[in-house]
């Protein structure tokens, strides 16, 4: 999948008004405060009390990392060619450098 259509796709998981992302979005384990799962994702709180909802992935080699933040209307996608065990938290912490809501 193109990089561009992952930014697509964080445009669609940005839009709450939307029946299917609202459901998508609605923690179905766990309190948000401490850490919950949605549909397939992981929500947090940030330490400013904004909801941050992301998710890693990987497949032959490659890494992937998306977070977005509804409240700012924004994200990040992370892809590296690398896949070691230490691969998917380097791509969190690098998130987390980049936007520190």
């Amino acid at each position: 999948m193109p990089s561009s259509d992952m930014l697509k796709y964080m445009a669609f998981q940005l839009n709450e008004e939307n029946p299917a992302v609202k459901l998508a979005h609605q923690q179905a384990f766990g309190k948000v405060e401490d850490g919950a799962i949605a549909l397939n994702w992981k929500i947090k709180k940030t330490g400013t009390g904004k909801r941050s909802i992301s998710h890693t992935g990987g497949s032959l080699g490659f890494s992937s990392y998306m977070v977005y933040y509804p409240e700012l209307s924004s994200g990040i996608v992370l892809l590296s060619n690398q896949a070691d065990p230490s691969t998917q938290n380097e791509l969190i912490a690098l998130a987390d450098k980049i936007i520190n809501p």
